[in-house]
């Protein structure tokens, strides 16, 4: 699947988001292995779409919470499915 710049960089302001969200209520990520958690659910939860990925975020954003949770149309698919090639276009 391709992505534009422009969905790159919503995923990276929703990440942002995410993270000062998780800072502002006490539960900040607090290091690359939490991230790196996070990052995996969230893939596994959009099924590698990063568009999905950046909604999924925002939801939690918006409702404050500390955890995702799949949007009711996310694809959940095997971490190990996904992780490889996804992990690598995205900073963390």
């Amino acid at each position: 699947m391709e992505y534009k710049k422009a969905d790159e960089d919503k995923f990276n302001k929703s990440w942002g988001d995410f993270c000062q969200m998780r800072e502002a209520i006490g539960k900040p990520l607090r290091d690359s292995r939490e991230r790196k958690s996070v990052l995996y659910r969230l893939i596994q939860y959009s099924g590698g779409d990063i568009r999905l990925m950046a909604a999924i975020l925002d939801k939690a954003v918006e409702n404050k919470w500390a955890i995702l949770l799949p949007l009711h149309s996310s694809p959940a698919r095997t971490v190990k499915e996904l992780v490889k090639g996804v992990a690598n276009t995205i900073s963390i």
